[in-house]
């Protein structure tokens, strides 16, 4: 079946393909890949990646192996706390969020697009707002977004899995 997928896009057109996967899907992940896949799961999604980092903290507590996938402006972060693996992080640039690329977006204009989105998810809206050096950094714990500002332009978002505790319905 994996095949088949990866015939189905080559058909694709390459934009259209690229949005496809970096769609961003709250609580589910982007494009095909999801928040509780693992390391051989995103290969056969995404074929090998161009570059590989391990880093290990702390005497083999804690540690993180970044894929990146340079053609498409994506980097997952792997991350293993005491043997046990957590949901996958992304830093992909663009995002796309129902059809918005949101490095497009200014911030007051972002955070309106956000609270919007909570709405229509039907999920109480939260946000944590901190100062990061030079930089606005936002959290919406909700919907496991991440994203930081200078002079109201995206400079990075993350998004992650949902801290569960925190979804809490309207």
């Amino acid at each position: 079946m994996q095949n088949d997928n990866k015939k189905n896009q080559e058909t694709i057109p390459e934009k259209k393909r690229d949005k496809q996967q970096k769609k961003f899907l709250p609580g589910i992940g982007i494009g095909e890949i999801k928040f509780i896949d693992n390391e051989s799961s995103i290969i056969n999604i995404l074929g090998q990646p161009d570059e590989v980092e391990h880093e290990i903290e702390r005497e083999n507590i804690e540690d993180t192996k970044s894929l990146y996938y340079n053609k498409l402006g994506l980097v997952i972060n792997i991350n293993r706390y005491e043997g046990n693996y957590e949901p996958l992080r992304f830093f992909p640039e663009p995002i796309y969020l129902e059809g918005e690329d949101l490095y497009s977006l200014k911030e007051k204009i972002f955070i309106n697009f956000i609270k919007k989105i909570h709405t229509k998810l039907n999920i109480k809206y939260k946000i944590k707002l901190e100062k990061q050096f030079e930089e606005e950094f936002y959290y919406f714990s909700n919907i496991g977004l991440s994203v930081w500002f200078l002079e109201e332009t995206v400079t990075d978002i993350c998004i992650e899995k949902p801290e569960l505790e925190d979804r809490e319905l309207v």
